[in-house]
């Protein structure tokens, strides 16, 4: 009895290190509703998987240029500064030194400060020509959760807005 109680831990160690736990939809397994639905989880997939490579030219291929995007836990910023402002903040968050970047009130740690995440359980709703979608960001053991707003620009969605709730 005592081995399985052991092994059932082990298994769920291993799932929140990984990000997940029983019961959450991963993007890849979300099954859209519609084609719109559809285009909107393709991007979320895009938008993650440039985030987890630190990618900076595929993450921004996914922000509106006219969209005010969460940076570092407080302000609200261009896609024009995240351009120049993301390659330093990645690079020290690979660093021995990493810490420095933290802020020193916990409300403010988010999803920005972990270089690598799934999003699990999206919710989607969509507008006539916007989308608003919540996610959980989960990487380990942080989970919060992430806004994210879309407008279709020329035949694409676009990402206009990410926040993140406070922790």
């Amino acid at each position: 009895m005592r081995e399985i109680f052991l092994c059932i831990g082990l298994v769920l160690f291993a799932l929140i290190f990984n990000g997940c736990l029983p019961g959450d939809v991963q993007l890849t397994e979300y099954r859209p509703k519609s084609k719109v639905e559809g285009e909107i989880v393709a991007l979320l997939i895009e938008y993650q998987d440039a985030k987890n490579r630190q990618d900076l030219n595929r993450f921004l291929a996914c922000l509106d240029e006219q969209g005010r995007f969460s940076y570092r836990g407080a302000a609200m910023v261009s896609k024009g500064r995240l351009r120049t402002s993301l390659p330093g903040f990645w690079k020290t968050l690979q660093s021995p030194n990493r810490f420095v970047v933290y802020p020193l009130v916990h409300e403010f740690v988010t999803g920005d400060y972990y270089l690598s995440g799934r999003l699990v359980n999206p919710r989607i709703s969509i507008n006539e020509s916007s989308v608003d979608v919540t996610v959980t960001f989960a990487s380990g053991w942080w989970r919060q959760k992430h806004f994210i707003s879309m407008q279709r620009v020329n035949d694409r969605w676009m990402i206009t807005m990410l926040d993140w709730e406070e922790a």
